[in-house]
């Protein structure tokens, strides 16, 4: 929906918020999964479908009503059902481990992927307007000289981002290894897929967020370099710069 600020332009597509584009294509079909698929709730089946009908769901709405192909939903679906596919097979504990490794390593290469492309995948979210003043970040580095160098920043930054990916689903892939060793379908492998559960926070989970926090704060240091203003300026809804006498 458009703003005050910025009219609808006839024939452009409205924009999407990418953190409801994240939310419905991986994290919600995700937790979907991991949480609804045993026996005593959904089962495995319909936890499986519920599932994949985000993604798909949602992909169909984008191309319908922005008329884009969201990748995102792609890798979401095929993530679910790797995921999916797997545990209603009750494979063995290697192909359970490829599976949790499944989801991180997709997104590193299509990271990778969309690099050669237009916008690579992680400046779609990370310069979006939820997070960053764009305008006012692309009108500066216009000012300054600096437009061109946005793009080799994205660059630096998506190949970063799909290593901490990569680095995701090698760590996945040697937890579930040395914690998955029972036969699938047991009480006993039950009782590992809890404990390999609780250990993606402190083991996985943590030391990603603090290197994804520290890629930020990287961006946000060449971005505030590039353009002249101060780096909390450049936020959604940050104060102009007051005295360093640079109009924004």
């Amino acid at each position: 929906m458009p703003t005050s600020d910025q009219p609808a332009v006839a024939g452009t597509p409205p924009k999407e918020n990418q953190w409801l584009n994240l939310l419905c294509n991986v994290v919600l079909p995700t937790l979907i999964f991991m949480k609804l698929s045993p026996e005593t709730r959904l089962g495995p089946m319909w936890a499986l479908a519920l599932g994949c009908a985000l993604p798909i769901g949602y992909g169909i709405y984008d191309f319908v009503v922005r008329k884009v192909f969201n990748l995102l939903s792609v890798l979401g679906l095929v993530a679910v059902l790797v995921k999916g596919v797997f545990g209603l097979l009750k494979t063995s504990a290697f192909w359970i481990a490829c599976s949790e490794a499944a989801l991180p390593l997709l997104f590193g290469i299509a990271i990778l992927f969309t690099v050669r492309g237009k916008e690579p995948l992680v400046q779609r979210f990370l310069l979006s307007p939820q997070l960053f003043d764009i305008e006012r970040i692309r009108r500066q580095l216009a000012l300054r000289g600096n437009a061109e160098q946005l793009r080799p920043l994205m660059v630096t930054t998506s190949v970063a981002y799909a290593g901490t990916m990569f680095l995701s689903a090698a760590l996945n892939f040697v937890l579930a290894s040395r914690l998955l060793v029972a036969e699938p379908g047991t009480d006993e492998f039950v009782a590992q897929l809890g404990k390999f559960t609780g250990m993606q926070y402190p083991v996985i989970a943590l030391p990603l967020t603090v290197l994804t926090v520290l890629l930020f704060l990287w961006v946000m240091n060449r971005l505030s370099v590039l353009t002249g203003v101060p780096a909390e300026s450049l936020l959604a809804g940050g104060q102009s710069p007051g005295k360093d006498g640079i109009s924004i």
